[in-house]
């Protein structure tokens, strides 16, 4: 039997320049939780650093999670990607999910689904699934990452080597107990290939925001993570 959702989804969204993006968080009825994160940019990608590579949120309480898979969503598509297993929505061996990764944000140990592998941080023992779509079976630098619906892919475009998801990926992840909204704190977004130049958009829930309109605005905070720094 297919799971319905359940509860009403919450959505944040971060902005900074021409980048944007955002990440659905929904319960469904058999208790796992639906993830799906989305490049919402309105200019299109065009080097490496407009690719959206990994999500991250900390939540409260103790509550490990199990990621089971990770699909395109619908009307959403694989680009750059020419082989037979290109015909496919599933790049659960594209992406890779770690429970408790202190090192992507100060607020503590977070959840973090990412198609990078943060310089060999993350390791194909972590990717969600074993299916190899393209490229090798390793956690790639931007490999199956996220551009937008605007991106034109061209001869001439930097990235028309690169395979990658047109718009957005849906992620299953089951939580050891029951996961309610509220647990959500800190929400993250990370572009780019490399652990120390990217850019992390760190953002926190304005609750008023959450409240009436079902989604949480963020406040945007920039930092950098520098190869100097020994990530």
């Amino acid at each position: 039997m297919t799971a319905t959702l359940s509860q009403a989804a919450v959505t944040y969204t971060g902005t900074y320049g021409n980048q944007s993006a955002s990440v659905t968080f929904q319960t469904l009825s058999n208790g796992l939780l639906q993830v799906t994160l989305s490049n919402n940019a309105v200019m299109g990608a065009t080097s490496y650093s407009d690719i959206l590579t990994a999500v991250f949120f900390t939540t409260s309480g103790d509550n490990p999670m199990f990621a089971q898979s990770a699909e395109v969503a619908d009307l959403s598509s694989l680009r750059n990607c020419s082989t037979s297993a290109c015909n496919t929505s599933n790049v659960a061996g594209e992406w890779a999910y770690r429970d408790q990764a202190g090192f992507v944000t100060n607020a503590g140990n977070a959840h973090l689904l990412s198609a990078n592998s943060f310089n060999g941080t993350l390791t194909s023992s972590e990717r969600i699934g074993t299916t190899n779509v393209a490229g090798t079976s390793a956690i790639g630098g931007s490999d199956f990452g996220l551009v937008s619906s605007a991106t034109r892919f061209t001869s001439s475009n930097t990235l028309s080597s690169v395979p990658l998801i047109r718009d957005s990926v849906v992620f299953i992840l089951n939580p050891s107990s029951n996961f309610t909204y509220s647990a959500i704190g800190t929400v993250g977004f990370i572009y780019g290939t490399n652990a120390w130049t990217m850019d992390a958009y760190a953002e926190s829930p304005e609750p008023g925001t959450m409240l009436v309109m079902g989604s949480a605005l963020l406040a945007l905070g920039l930092w950098r993570r520098r190869k100097s720094a020994g990530v």
